[in-house]
């Protein structure tokens, strides 16, 4: 990783902090969920970063993989966990973070199990050591609290205009991980913890969307859909309310884009059982043998 890389990040990473520091006055019962997205994404253009992706905003069973589409009227409950994770990117440099928010009070024993796995997680970090030893932590500690990890979901390594970038940290002792922290890797580090059984599955509703083919068949609506979307977010993950200026059937022409191949959907992703999920996430580098914690506390 060269310097001006370095900086490009630790540049993300205080956008990314500072939104953090706004979202628990945006995140409220009955605020809109739309509304909440879009000052979120608004806020991360205008300090110079662009989002990695759509706001995800998961409330209680809901895990990951859902952003507002247009006009969603959908409220922040009373009572649930809210999980606001988000991406900033400069140049194609990301990071990502999230947190969770308990509306209504009665779920501090999730949120701290996950924010606790989350810091303990981090401290493991250096060069050398196995992704398997984050998954052993995060197990343990949710278990301390008679809670689960969710086993099917896992941190990432990032890579420039790539958030999962092939290797996977997983957040239970999974026997078979190959992979090791190395100098100059970025790495998400997401504990998710639940008080159901600990396996999410997949919706059949899906909002964001990512280029999987750059030619296609066709012409028309989906065409422009697809040159756009290669122009504007270079492999990125989308939504169509970002492109809804190309007119009124766009979250329609997308899901016909993903059955023929040309786009990749990621379904939201819910707790099997119906179990409450908070989650925590922050993103490091490990840079010339020091370990930055880029979205946190300021490197």
């Amino acid at each position: 990783m060269t310097e001006d890389e370095f900086k490009r990040y630790l540049e993300a990473g205080r956008i990314a902090r500072t939104v953090k520091g706004h979202v628990l006055g945006l995140v409220r019962p009955g605020a809109g969920v739309l509304e909440v997205a879009e000052m979120i994404e608004s806020l991360i253009r205008s300090m110079g970063g662009e989002p990695a992706f759509p706001v995800n905003i998961s409330i209680g069973s809901v895990a990951a993989h859902y952003t507002p589409g247009v006009g969603d009227k959908g409220l922040f409950p009373e009572r649930g966990l809210a999980k606001i994770d988000f991406g900033v990117h400069i140049d194609g440099y990301i990071v990502d973070t999230a947190i969770t928010i308990d509306l209504g009070g009665g779920f501090e024993r999730i949120l701290s199990a996950s924010r606790e796995a989350l810091e303990r997680a981090i401290k493991r970090v250096a060069p050398g050591v196995s992704f398997r030893d984050i998954g052993v932590i995060v197990d343990e500690t949710a278990r301390r609290y008679s809670l689960k990890p969710i086993r099917n979901l896992s941190g990432h390594r990032i890579d420039r205009y790539k958030i999962h970038a092939g290797e996977s940290i997983p957040n239970y002792p999974e026997r078979l991980v190959p992979w090791k922290f190395r100098e100059g890797g970025v790495y998400a580090i997401e504990p998710f913890i639940t008080d159901g059984a600990g396996l999410v599955s997949e919706e059949r509703l899906a909002t964001i969307y990512s280029v999987k083919r750059s030619k296609m068949k066709g012409s028309g609506l989906e065409e422009r859909i697809l040159r756009e979307a290669i122009s504007r977010f270079k492999g990125l993950p989308f939504c169509a309310r970002w492109l809804s200026d190309l007119g009124a059937d766009v979250a329609t022409a997308l899901e016909r884009l993903a059955g023929q191949g040309v786009l990749n959907r990621y379904p939201v992703l819910t707790e099997i059982t119906g179990g409450q999920v908070a989650q925590f996430e922050d993103t490091v580098v490990i840079y010339q043998g020091t370990v930055y914690i880029l979205t946190s506390s300021p490197p």
